[in-house]
């Protein structure tokens, strides 16, 4: 999304495709955002990276919101849990 928003429609070739989401209408979000980045001739710039409890990711992409600053705005998700406090079969690590 960030360098060539055009290679989205090959994303069901990917190796880890069908472990990423349960069915395919989760991925129409950002086709919307790779047409438009596109159309724009601008690559989308990521908002939100990160996972959460070692499996759930949320990242996130803006476009056309001017010049943004990575270490403002590029924000991990919350930290793993602590093994001594959250036993390993709670979670999805």
């Amino acid at each position: 999304m960030t360098t060539r928003p055009e290679d989205l429609m090959n994303i069901a070739n990917h190796p880890a495709y069908s472990m990423a989401v349960p069915t395919s209408e989760h991925f129409l979000p950002l086709a919307y955002l790779a047409g438009l980045s596109i159309a724009a001739k601008q690559p989308a710039e990521v908002l939100v990276d990160g996972g959460t409890m070692g499996a759930l990711t949320m990242t996130s992409f803006v476009l056309g919101c001017g010049t943004m600053k990575k270490t403002d705005l590029v924000q991990s998700a919350a930290l793993l849990p602590n093994p001594a406090e959250v036993p390993p079969e709670h979670t999805n690590t």
